[in-house]
């Protein structure tokens, strides 16, 4: 018990980050795609960390992989004008969308002539409310 008691005040500022990169992340698996793109495997990696060079800033990042048959530019601004709010309950948080292909190969299109591409969602400007990750 003592443990835990000790170990709380660096596991709860955790706990409510991941809570809201969850919650994000569904709003972004809820809300529909692009025309003539799909989500493929339905999968969006996420993680904490801190803000740039920025003390005591958290920024929450999603990753997950399209594809379609847009341009990378179309996708960004697709998802830029998306009703998606940021996790805001600090009242400080923005979102920012990134998206590319793989650079390390040609896009090759599926049957369907949809090429694979990797989009970015940065929630950025949360206090840190002593998240280690953050810091």
């Amino acid at each position: 018990m003592l443990l835990l008691l000790a170990i709380a005040p660096f596991e709860i500022p955790q706990w409510t980050h991941n809570h809201r990169l969850d919650s994000l992340a569904d709003r972004i698996l809820e809300y529909p795609p692009p025309p003539e793109t799909e989500l493929y495997e339905g999968e969006v990696d996420g993680s904490v960390g801190v803000e740039g060079r920025e003390k005591d800033l958290c920024r929450y990042r999603l990753r997950f992989t399209v594809e379609t048959k847009l341009s990378a530019a179309a996708v960004r601004d697709y998802y830029k004008k998306a009703e998606i709010a940021p996790t805001d309950d600090d009242g400080r948080g923005f979102l920012e969308v990134f998206v590319w292909t793989s650079s390390d190969r040609p896009p090759s299109l599926d049957t369907f002539g949809r090429q694979p591409m990797i989009v970015e969602i940065q929630d950025r400007g949360h206090g840190s409310g002593g998240d280690t990750r953050c810091w």
